[in-house]
């Protein structure tokens, strides 16, 4: 839905005929993994931020609306600082997730090995590329041959030690949350 959107509506014929010698441009591109990732962590991340929320005492929230604080300004002013660990926590686990995800990724961003070069202006997010987890996932093939297999294996454990660092930072924002959170925390 979003790659064919992407060609008709911001793809024009000029824009494909000087890109041509770097890449086709057919929708798959950087704008389309952006859109597919963003619909697919939100959730994540608002499920992870309504935790944050609900764990926040409700003699904080009571309290304040007892003393004639607006509800919009006890929830930005006492709410989410008491739930900021956990709301930053869910942050970066849904970052994690975003990280890890290379199906969706290879369908829409081309998997073309391409970086998309800024210079090229604003149609640099049209162009195609391939993502790290995309690449693992394209060439599964070559795991026969040594060079390919430790190439492949390589990106596998940056992949995976750069979530497990994402991962534990989370806890550490997070640990203070379960503690009850405060005001000052």
């Amino acid at each position: 839905m979003v790659v064919p959107w992407i060609d008709r509506h911001l793809i024009t014929n000029e824009m494909s005929l000087r890109m041509a010698k770097v890449a086709a441009l057919d929708g798959t591109s950087l704008l389309a993994g952006i859109l597919v990732l963003g619909m697919m962590i939100v959730p994540i991340f608002v499920a992870l931020a309504a935790d944050a929320l609900r764990v926040v005492p409700k003699a904080y929230k009571e309290g304040s609306l007892a003393l004639g604080v607006s509800h919009w300004r006890t929830i930005i002013k006492i709410m989410l600082p008491v739930a900021k660990k956990g709301i930053i926590a869910g942050a970066i686990l849904a970052t994690g997730r975003a990280i890890g995800e290379a199906i969706a990724l290879s369908m829409v961003t081309g998997s073309v090995a391409n970086i998309p070069n800024p210079s090229h202006g604003p149609v640099f997010f049209l162009e195609p590329l391939r993502t790290l987890a995309s690449t693992v996932v394209d060439n599964a093939e070559g795991m026969g041959v040594p060079t390919c297999e430790s190439a492949l294996f390589a990106c596998g454990a940056f992949l995976l030690v750069s979530c497990v660092i994402l991962s534990f930072f989370a806890r550490l924002v997070a640990r203070g949350q379960k503690q009850g959170g405060g005001l000052n925390g």
